[in-house]
């Protein structure tokens, strides 16, 4: 793909005489049987190549626009600007004509002159108005939170860079995790259509909190009692958090030895006040919104679910932690640093072929790296890795266990692999 994008671009460009530092726009047209996907694809390394020429690209048209009978296939459209072209582009559907469309278009090419001429009618549609704001999402926040920060007002023109501009505002708030403001472009609905503001993950009152036991380390820290702690999550949205943490003696009356509070600001408040964003994978877009957020791997990580603003595209990414873990020690002395990929295809290799899904894969992994992490020690023998393998094995699939293991401890012969399913089979719970 990559090389017959860097063709095609190099023949338009030698055909016609662009000037570096030139804006262009492009067109990636799909014949009718090429998945949008592919396209998007397609359409970076076509992106990549122009850029290398020395041109701008000002804005990228991605789909079927001219099809040939469900052909297979792409072609490439490259389009100098001026101030009058870049108008026009910016004027269908941008701004006040929300649902503008191509109504028509048409090609004539005269193969003996080697022009063609194009021909395109668009549909305008009804100019829209915006009318009063609708909201979705919010249930422990003030109704009016919205109209805040809202600098809409009822009557104005639609314009779409307005709606993304109070979409960035409210993104970048402490109290949304993923907002999208859209309108319903119905004709029907032109003369005052709905401000539409979708809005997730709103800040959280947990009343839930955690108790567990402390002892070794930090019952010796108060004098060598047991203590019981809390740590109670009070606040949580779009990345602010607010924990407070206590610990409680049982043998002093329930006297209280230390208490903390801790505030977590979101990273890019510390940085500047604008937000980033990822660049979409399929048309390297740098506007991309979240419009789903979970907890995976039993809350180690966090599973996003973005879309693309601007070729719509959804793809998702996962968030973890990046924490520091400890070097391995091999049987040789030697000391190498932890590699989570090796420990991965060990796993996947033992597990292939079998009934168990990457999500619970990926689950025990975290486990594995929580473990070692727990231990606080800087340097870590690889046996225990090896270990913690194999008990996470044992819990996922009999059969991987029994592969792993036979690598792991170097069965020699047909009695060790007996003697392993034996102790397996013993084992209570299992047939």
């Amino acid at each position: 793909m990559s090389q017959l994008a860097e063709r095609m671009v190099n023949q338009i460009v030698a055909d016609v005489p662009f000037v570096a530092g030139e804006e262009v726009a492009v067109m990636i047209n799909g014949l009718g049987a090429t998945p949008l996907q592919e396209l998007y694809l397609f359409n970076n390394a076509v992106s990549s190549f122009i850029e290398a020429k020395g041109l701008k690209i000002y804005r990228t048209f991605v789909g079927n626009f001219m099809t040939a009978i469900d052909m297979a296939g792409a072609s490439i459209s490259i389009l100098r600007l001026d101030a009058e072209t870049k108008a026009l582009l910016d004027a269908v559907g941008a701004r006040s004509y929300a649902a503008a469309r191509i109504a028509e278009s048409r090609a004539e090419i005269d193969p003996e002159t080697a022009q063609a001429r194009l021909k395109v009618r668009n549909d305008s549609g009804p100019a829209f108005y915006l009318g009063e704001l609708e909201v979705e999402g919010i249930e422990h926040l003030p109704a009016d939170l919205v109209q805040r920060y809202s600098q809409l007002k009822p009557g104005a023109p639609y314009d779409r860079e307005e709606l993304l501009a109070f979409q960035t505002d409210l993104q970048n708030t402490p109290h949304f995790g993923s907002v999208i403001v859209d309108i319903e472009r119905d004709p029907a609905l032109a003369a005052a259509v709905p401000v539409r503001v979708q809005a997730w993950g709103a800040v959280r009152w947990l009343l839930a909190r955690r108790r567990r036991q402390q002892a070794g380390r930090s019952g010796q820290w108060v004098g060598g009692a047991d203590i019981d702690s809390w740590q109670v999550l009070l606040l949580e949205g779009h990345g602010h958090s607010l924990i407070c943490l206590a610990a409680v003696s049982r043998r002093s009356q329930g006297s209280l030895h230390f208490s903390m509070a801790c505030y977590a600001l979101p990273w890019r408040l510390c940085r500047h006040s604008s937000a980033l964003t990822m660049h979409c994978p399929f048309c390297a877009a740098n506007d991309t919104k979240v419009i789903d957020s979970r907890l995976v791997a039993e809350g180690d990580q966090v599973r996003r679910r973005r879309e693309c603003v601007a070729c719509g595209e959804r793809f998702t990414t996962f968030e973890t932690a990046e924490l520091v873990m400890p070097r391995l020690i091999k049987q040789d002395g030697s000391r190498q640093p932890f590699d989570e990929e090796k420990l991965r295809a060990g796993m996947q290799r033992a597990l292939e072929k079998r009934p168990v899904s990457v999500e619970r894969l990926e689950e025990a992994i975290a486990r594995i790296k929580q473990q070692l992490r727990a231990t606080g020690e800087r340097e870590v023998k690889s046996l225990v890795v090896g270990e913690l393998v194999m008990s996470e094995l044992h819990q996922l699939d009999e059969i991987a266990y029994i592969r792993f293991a036979s690598v792991y401890r170097r069965f020699q012969d047909l009695n060790e692999f007996r003697e392993e399913i034996e102790r397996l089979s013993r084992e209570p719970g299992r047939a």
